[in-house]
C-alpha cells in the first residue's frame, strides 16, 4: 500500500512539472505527503506492534486489553492491559511457567511446554489442562510428542454428564458431532431424519501457523421441519463444519479422562494449579505486575515463582 501511494505521488509530481499551474494536483500531492503517508506509517508501526494481537496497550506495547477475574459481574467491564500468565505445576510446585501478551489460553499451551522443555531438558508423560486448551492444534501436538492426552476439550462436560440434565438431553443430539454418519454415502443425519451432503472443504489456520481443514455438510431441505427450531437459527438450511482429525482427538481425550487414572488427575489439576495461583495472589498478595516488558516481567514472575517454591519447601 506504501508503494501504491509512493509511486502515485511521484506521478502527480511529475505531471505538475509539465503543468505549474494544476492547483488540485498540488492539493493533491500535499495531502498524500502530509496525511496520507504519516498515517499509513503509523498503521504500520501498530501493525508491527501488535503482531498478530488485536490490542495493545500505549504504556506497555508487550501486552494485550483483557477482562479482569475481578471485574466479572460488573455493569461495563472494561478492558485492561495485563499478560497472560501460565504454570505448570506438581505437587503444588512450580516446574515451569510462560508469560504471554496474548488473551486466550488456547494458543499458550504450545509455546509454554516448548519453553518447559527448554528449561528441564524434557516433557511431563502426562498433560493435564482444562478445556480452555482442547484445541486440534494442541491434541496434534500431544501425539507428535508422543504425550498422553488428558486435556480436555470445551463440551467434554456435555458429553459425560449429559444423561443427568433433559435441557442438556436435547442440546446433546442437535450437536454436529453426534449426528450419525454413513460412510459410504458421505453423509451425516440429522434427528429429524434428514440428510448432510458434502459440499466443500475450508482451511484455517491458526495464530501459531497450524494449517486444519473443516469439511461442510449441508441440508438438502429443511423447510417445515417439525425439529427446526431446536436444531438451528439460521435462515437457510442446518449446514455443519466437521474435522474428523479433531473428533478423533476428542475421543482420545474423553476416554482418558474418564478412566480411574484420568478421574484422579482430574481432581488433583484443580486443587494443583489453582491452590498455586490462589497462594500467590491472596497469601503473597501479588496481583499485578509492577515491572512494564515482557522480558523483565518474565523475571519478576520468576522471582515470584521462586519464592512460591521455598515456600512451599519450608512448610514440607
Amino acid at each position: 500500500m506504501k508503494q501504491k501511494i509512493e509511486e502515485l505521488n511521484e506521478r502527480l509530481r511529475n505531471k505538475l512539472q509539465h503543468k505549474k499551474k494544476m492547483r488540485p494536483v498540488r492539493k493533491a500531492i500535499k495531502k498524500l505527503e502530509t496525511d496520507c503517508l504519516v498515517r499509513l506509517k503509523k498503521y504500520e508501526e501498530q501493525a508491527e506492534i501488535l503482531a498478530g494481537r488485536n490490542s495493545y496497550a500505549k504504556t506497555d506495547p508487550d501486552v494485550s486489553c483483557m477482562r479482569m477475574k475481578e471485574d466479572r459481574g460488573a455493569k461495563r467491564p472494561w478492558p485492561k492491559p495485563g499478560y497472560n500468565v501460565q504454570m505448570g505445576t506438581e505437587k503444588q510446585f512450580i516446574v515451569g511457567y510462560s508469560v504471554h501478551g496474548r488473551v486466550g489460553d488456547t494458543a499458550c499451551l504450545i509455546p509454554h511446554l516448548d519453553r518447559l522443555r527448554k528449561q528441564i531438558g524434557r516433557l511431563p508423560r502426562r498433560i493435564i489442562a482444562d478445556a480452555g486448551y482442547g484445541s486440534e492444534e494442541n491434541y496434534a501436538y500431544l501425539q507428535r510428542h508422543r504425550l498422553d492426552n488428558y486435556v480436555k476439550y470445551n463440551t467434554f462436560y456435555q458429553d459425560t454428564h449429559h444423561y443427568r440434565n433433559p435441557d442438556v438431553i436435547r442440546q446433546h443430539k442437535f450437536r454436529a458431532e453426534n449426528f450419525a454418519y454413513d460412510p459410504q454415502q458421505d453423509e451425516f443425519i440429522c434427528p429429524a431424519n434428514q440428510r448432510l451432503h458434502y459440499v466443500a472443504t475450508t482451511r484455517y489456520v491458526t495464530d501459531n501457523g497450524y494449517q486444519t481443514n473443516r469439511r461442510i455438510y449441508t441440508c438438502e431441505n429443511c423447510e417445515g421441519c417439525a425439529l427446526r427450531k431446536q436444531c438451528t437459527k439460521a435462515k437457510g438450511n442446518r449446514q455443519i463444519r466437521i474435522s474428523f482429525q479433531l473428533l478423533e482427538y476428542r475421543r482420545q481425550a474423553r476416554n482418558n479422562l474418564t478412566s480411574d487414572i484420568g478421574q484422579q488427575l482430574r481432581s488433583e489439576r484443580s486443587t494443583d494449579v489453582e491452590t498455586v495461583f490462589g497462594c500467590i495472589k491472596q497469601n503473597m498478595g501479588f496481583r499485578r505486575f509492577n515491572l512494564r516488558g515482557l522480558d523483565k516481567v518474565n523475571i519478576e514472575w520468576g522471582l515470584i515463582s521462586i519464592a512460591h517454591n521455598m515456600k512451599k519447601l519450608a512448610a514440607t
